[in-house]
């Protein structure tokens, strides 16, 4: 099953393994994705900062990092009517803040809107900012067929209980919708949630 996942996850991740900053604000994500799925820690603040500091300067990608950090740290505590800690909402604004930490100062926002703003005309014609289920080839298959392994297994009670996993796939499958360029961020994002359901559908269809 963890083959099956890392192909499926290198196959979509593929299309941006080219050596450029994108890449390496990737591995960053990554990173900071795999301590926020632990418990939390008082070490993880500081450690996930570094890391954001990086990314801000290395690619626009690192706005997701408050993102996730509101999905996990936030986000858990609301669902269960409490208050969340002084430190989850600072450092949620240190997070945010982060793009002042660049030779770009503010203007790493407004580079950030022009990001997701981007031309109409560059849009269509830019490969790898066109929609991801326009285009051929096996990434929509593959986009498809974990939206089908989530269906067809989802539990209320398990959704409750990931909740912070299966926004974090909702918000990677909502930008890999929107342009191949973002199915990098859905291969990532969509693992901790989709785990458990295709081993069941493993399982199920597959059995040994």
């Amino acid at each position: 099953l963890l083959l099956l996942f890392f192909l499926g996850s290198t196959l979509l991740i593929s299309f941006v393994t080219s050596i450029r900053p994108q890449i390496f604000s990737l591995l960053i994500i990554a990173l900071v994705l795999r301590r926020l799925i632990q418990p939390g820690t008082p070490w993880e603040i500081p450690y996930i900062l570094f890391l954001t500091v990086i990314g801000t300067n290395i690619h626009v990608y690192w706005c997701i990092i408050p993102i996730l950090w509101v999905l996990y740290r936030i986000i858990p505590e609301l669902i269960h009517r409490e208050v969340p800690s002084r430190s989850a909402w600072l450092t949620t604004i240190l997070l945010s803040l982060c793009g002042f930490l660049t030779p770009y100062g503010w203007r790493s926002y407004e580079l950030l809107w022009e990001y997701v703003n981007i031309d109409p005309y560059l849009r269509s014609t830019i490969h790898e900012f066109r929609p991801s289920l326009g285009l051929g080839g096996y990434a929509p298959a593959l986009i498809l067929l974990s939206i089908a392994v989530a269906v067809r297994t989802f539990r209320l009670r398990y959704a409750l209980a990931r909740a912070s996993d299966l926004g974090a796939m909702l918000v990677g499958l909502a930008l890999a919708l929107k342009s191949i360029k973002f199915i990098s961020l859905f291969a990532i994002f969509g693992i901790p949630f989709l785990i458990r359901p295709a081993g069941i559908a493993v399982r199920k269809y597959a059995p040994s």
